[in-house]
């Protein structure tokens, strides 16, 4: 008799769940951009980055990079800042509106009052390019107008 246990056929599916134990692939493309639009969201208020950076122990430019799309908020990264603000693990990973923000966070960033959005959120339109419409249909009113806003830069 064999009494060798199996391996697993995916390495990222445990053999005890039927969860994936790590995000698919294509879910992560959603995940980052998510992740750059809170960040964004999170610094429009002139001097956030800077404090942000300070809290997150990194640079104001690396923040920068992040918001501008240069560079990935990647994971070391999202939970530096999430450490840095109190904000529970893969609080960036989700979508957020303004009015989710906990006042407290607005407060480590030194911003007297909760920012107002900036503009109405894109409606869809046939004209949308695949990343907008992934957007929409991901996120949401809230993401697509962080995307159209980022078009615009």
């Amino acid at each position: 008799m064999n009494d060798r246990v199996p391996k697993p056929q995916h390495p990222d599916i445990d053999p005890c769940s039927d969860l994936p134990t790590r995000a698919e692939p294509r879910d992560r493309k959603g995940v980052m951009l998510r992740r750059q639009l809170n960040v964004v969201m999170l610094t429009t208020q002139r001097g956030t980055k800077n404090l942000l950076a300070a809290l997150a122990a990194t640079t104001s430019s690396r923040i920068s990079l992040m918001t501008s799309g240069r560079k990935p908020v990647s994971d070391p990264f999202a939970h530096a800042i999430e450490d840095g603000l109190k904000l529970p693990r893969g609080w960036l990973d989700a979508s957020h509106e303004i009015s989710d923000v906990p006042p407290a966070v607005w407060a480590k960033l030194n911003v007297a009052s909760v920012p107002t959005p900036i503009c109405k959120p894109a409606a869809p339109s046939p004209a949308n390019n695949a990343v907008d419409h992934a957007a929409n249909v991901a996120a949401g009113p809230a993401m697509a107008q962080e995307v159209a806003l980022l078009r615009k830069r």
